[in-house]
């Protein structure tokens, strides 16, 4: 056995140690501190035995990185779309808080080097490839969760699964298309305010996103000459892209609530013809003195049991306000207080809502 298969198996070995450790020790309440460690003591220990190649630019890595970027945005506009129909995680900024962001960010980090240098220095070594996987796929499903949003053990396994699948073939191309991945599955659900969806639409959703990314992946490795990329569609992605950055970022600040515009979607024809169920509406919040302004005729929405009801004003008396939907016989039982209003309507967003209406029945029945 050559002395470089030698430094590979003792480094396999050693890191399984680690995996049995780690095991041994999950119920320890600094394990993802300790877990962190023992992973960043793994990368240096590849970097000294087998070296970091350096991860050069190419046109077709840059296609690649842009296909990835494109496909995330995509993924996080539908995922909030449907959270418009959900509550919401919400984040507090504690110093706890704060660590967890940190030791995520640098694990991803530690971890896709590892992996780069692991599988680029062994490329045509498909049982180094394998190990590689295994290691990564115990970590995370035995040891520590990745996925805050998930709480179901099977799930967690299969996720790991999937995403190592797709890491581990997308890493000869490079690994920052696999920390932006990352970054966006992992990362950003600890640092924005994420939607409250069911274990499972989130990992039906991320199988699909997988998949797609899994085919482009492929693909490439289909190409003669993959250093050909045509000039234009490189610019129509990079169009596509900023298009896609800024519908994300709108699409979260609407439907968060945190701020003063809000989206919702409508789950009732209670107020047809002006707006139908499926459609999405826009909501200004409103101040105290805001509130007294509003008049007979305006469209508002007000909280009643936990829900978010949007029916027009037909009369105020004393403070009290007396609502009724357009399409509803009688006016509603409940009178409204200033307390239980939550803004006026300034705007509608036909059918936009359908999915999150859907999610929604769907999940009740």
């Amino acid at each position: 056995m050559k002395n470089q298969e030698k430094q590979l198996l003792l480094f396999n070995i050693f890191s399984f140690f680690i995996v049995f450790i780690l095991f041994l020790l999950k119920t320890n309440t600094y394990i993802r501190s300790i877990s962190l460690s023992f992973g960043i003591i793994l990368f240096f220990i590849a970097y000294l035995l087998f070296g970091f190649r350096r991860d050069r630019g190419s046109t077709v890595k840059i296609k690649l990185l842009l296909q990835f970027i494109i496909c995330l945005l995509l993924y996080l506009i539908i995922v909030y779309t449907f959270g418009i129909k959900v509550s919401y995680s919400k984040n507090l900024y504690t110093l706890a808080r704060i660590e967890d962001v940190i030791y995520i960010a640098l694990a991803i980090v530690f971890n896709e080097l590892y992996r780069y240098i692991l599988i680029n220095r062994n490329i045509n070594d498909k049982r180094q490839t394998f190990i590689v996987f295994l290691y990564f796929v115990l970590i995370e499903s035995l040891i520590v969760n990745n996925y805050c949003y998930i709480n179901v053990p099977l799930l967690v396994t299969i996720l790991s699964i999937e995403k190592n699948i797709l890491l581990n073939r997308n890493i000869k191309y490079g690994y920052k298309s696999n920390l932006i991945y990352l970054l966006i599955i992992e990362l950003l659900p600890n640092i924005l305010t994420y939607p409250s969806l069911s274990p499972y639409l989130y990992v039906t959703l991320i199988t699909v996103l997988n998949t797609v990314l899994l085919i482009f992946t492929m693909k490439l490795s289909r190409v003669k000459d993959k250093e050909v990329v045509n000039s234009v569609k490189k610019g129509i992605l990079l169009t596509i892209e900023g298009v896609l950055c800024f519908l994300v970022f709108v699409t979260i600040v609407l439907v968060s609530g945190l701020f003063k515009y809000s989206l919702s979607s409508i789950a009732s024809n209670s107020m047809y013809p002006a707006i139908k169920k499926g459609d999405a509406i826009i909501v200004r919040k409103l101040n105290e003195k805001e509130k007294e302004n509003l008049k007979v005729g305006d469209i508002i929405a007000f909280n009643e049991d936990d829900f978010i009801i949007t029916h027009r004003i037909i009369e105020i008396k004393d403070g009290i306000y007396v609502t009724k939907g357009d399409n509803n016989n009688i006016e509603d039982t409940n009178r409204r207080e200033k307390n239980d209003i939550v803004g006026i309507i300034i705007a509608r967003i036909p059918y936009i809502g359908y999915p999150s209406v859907f999610i929604s029945e769907m999940l009740n029945e």
